[in-house]
């Protein structure tokens, strides 16, 4: 592991991201592990200002109270989710997926969401296989499970309750059909909690995972926050817990898990998808497919989630984007060039599925972590945009002075550094 920076001069940092490197299985490197040990600091800070360093050796020497690993594990991850997440994968479940595994011969379809965090993931699920079951009008049993390990983002699950930011992706139609108002929440109508079943599971103890197969289980965005290894350990454990027909949903960026292994994979939407059948030479991993038509809930061009964020006006000029071949699926460069085509086309999510892609492979790679942070602003995802671009500062500072940025008209190292910069004190403002 590498050295941890810190604004405290203290010993203990870097010890206790290795403790949580083993106990958590939690992958810790480069800027991952700067941000890791910058919040670390500010929880010493919180609980003992007087005197963090006391703290901070106490946290490594002691063993951890429940409430101490949930603070750690918070430092870990995001916690970016809200209804319909990656729309394209959602549509690709109800035009594709659902529709050929409801049927008059299934009694029940199982789904699980595992890390579902405050559970709009898992509750989207089982509106969209509620939209599709309506369609064919059909009886079939569903039974959605959502799984993570913080037991207060399961508490918000359970209620159902949930603010404006939580529908970025749905407009005021889904809300009638699926939820009741109260106050200035909404709240996921009755008869679809009492269907939704939320409990704690910590992936990393995959002896102890959810009973019964699944038909599809969503994994998206959570291995990338382990070791390649434990996280290819994990990968196999959940592909062994669908059923026959069972499919697999990861994010873009955790695509790289199936590299060097013998099971292929496709594109569903903007999500990669995986049957538990498939044992065939790795797929080229080609650009995700669009979806066939607009469904009625997403956001209208008048409604209040369709005002323009802030632009980040930078002129890129992509390169050709080459076209993937395994030989290349581990070069970060190759992604790069195409989340620039896909942002030259305004394919957002495109880009954004690219960028993620080539920061699973080099987390400091400070062009990729600058296109995040513009497409994390384009979708309205402010906190993701505000990591992005302490990454990408981080990153460009590394670079030699006067550097020129590739893919880019001629931006150079400074440049852009002012201009992230500049980003970043507009998003806090």
């Amino acid at each position: 592991m590498n050295a941890c920076p810190s604004f405290i001069d203290d010993p203990w940092t870097p010890l206790i991201a290795q403790r949580v490197s083993e106990q958590f299985g939690a992958h810790l490197t480069g800027t991952r592990l700067r941000l890791f040990c910058e919040e670390l600091q500010h929880l010493a800070r919180q609980h003992a200002p007087e005197q963090p360093e006391q703290w901070l050796q106490s946290l490594l020497q002691t063993p951890w109270q429940p409430e101490q690993a949930l603070d750690l594990i918070a430092t870990l991850t995001v916690n970016e989710t809200y209804f319909r997440r990656d729309a394209a994968a959602f549509d690709w479940l109800e035009q594709q997926f659902l529709p050929t595994h409801l049927s008059p011969q299934r009694k029940s379809l199982r789904i699980w969401s595992a890390g579902c965090c405050t559970g709009e993931e898992a509750y989207s699920l089982r509106f969209s296989a509620e939209l599709v079951r309506r369609q064919l009008g059909l009886n079939t049993n569903i039974e959605v499970l959502g799984s993570d390990l913080s037991e207060p983002s399961l508490a918000i699950a359970r209620t159902g309750c949930y603010r404006q930011r939580s529908f970025r992706e749905t407009n005021e139609s889904y809300k009638t059909l699926f939820f009741d108002r109260l106050g200035q929440q909404w709240r996921v109508k009755a008869s679809y909690r009492q269907q939704v079943q939320f409990q704690q599971h910590n992936l990393n103890q995959p002896t102890l995972m959810p009973e019964g197969s699944f038909d599809l289980i969503l994994c998206r965005n959570v291995l990338m926050y382990f070791e390649p290894s434990r996280a290819q350990k994990i990968l196999a454990v959940l592909i062994e817990r669908l059923s026959s027909d069972g499919v697999l949903l990861l994010s873009a960026s955790e695509s790289a898990l199936l590299n060097g292994s013998a099971r292929s994979g496709f594109w569903a939407g903007n999500n990669f998808a995986i049957r538990r059948q498939q044992a065939a030479a790795i797929a080229p991993l080609a650009t995700p497919i669009a979806p066939k038509r607009q469904p009625f809930y997403r956001p209208t061009a008048t409604g209040p989630t369709a005002t323009s964020p802030p632009s980040l006006d930078v002129n890129f000029v992509p390169a050709p984007t080459p076209a993937p071949t395994p030989s290349a699926e581990n070069d970060p460069e190759l992604f790069v060039q195409m989340a620039l085509a896909h942002w030259q086309k305004q394919q957002t999510e495109a880009a954004l599925a690219d960028a993620d892609r080539a920061l699973y492979l080099q987390a400091d790679h400070p062009l990729a972590n600058v296109i995040r942070a513009q497409a994390c602003l384009r979708l309205r995802r402010h906190k993701a945009a505000r990591s992005a671009l302490h990454n990408a500062i981080n990153a460009l500072t590394k670079l030699p002075a006067g550097a020129l940025l590739p893919g880019t008209s001629g931006f150079g190292r400074e440049q852009m550094l002012a201009l992230c910069q500049q980003w970043l004190k507009d998003l806090n403002a």
